[in-house]
């Protein structure tokens, strides 16, 4: 008997350690989705919502940058043509560290991404790609993330 209340003791404690491990910090969460603005021409938009504290860089970073920068990449073989640049949507925050040379255009709270697609194939059904991002706070950054993304189109 005291046997097996030492093992239901152990398999309770490894349970209880295995869970609060399999459990991530992720301070932003994407979603996606695609809105029909004519004919085969569809706008992306990539949300961010950003916990307080943390930021997303922008995809255009000043020289002196040591940040990741955001990027979108679609699979190739999609049959989509990019129209223009991808445009951000949010407050721009400008972040300047003279002590050790160094500045990042960053971005808090929230982070709305447009880009503006033409379908080559009008029966496609999704974009696919991927989505690549870093976010630090004051005091640490998370490696880099890449994320894999679906977008449903209507």
């Amino acid at each position: 008997m005291r046997n097996n209340l030492k093992y239901l003791f152990i398999m309770l404690l490894c349970f209880a350690t295995s869970t609060v491990f399999a459990q991530m910090f992720v301070p932003v969460k994407w979603s996606y989705r695609a809105v029909q603005e004519g004919e085969n021409f569809y706008t992306l938009l990539f949300t961010a919502i950003i916990d307080p504290g943390w930021h997303v860089y922008s995809h255009i970073q000043p020289k002196d940058a040591v940040a990741v920068p955001l990027t979108i990449k679609f699979n190739r073989g999609e049959r989509t043509q990019l129209q223009g640049k991808a445009l951000e949507v949010g407050k721009l925050e400008k972040y300047n560290d003279e002590s050790i040379g160094i500045s990042a255009y960053q971005y808090s709270d929230k982070l709305v991404v447009r880009q503006l697609i033409k379908l080559k194939d009008p029966a496609s059904k999704q974009i696919t790609g991927i989505l690549s991002y870093q976010t630090c706070n004051d005091v640490r950054c998370l490696p880099a993330e890449d994320i894999e993304f679906i977008v449903k189109l209507k």
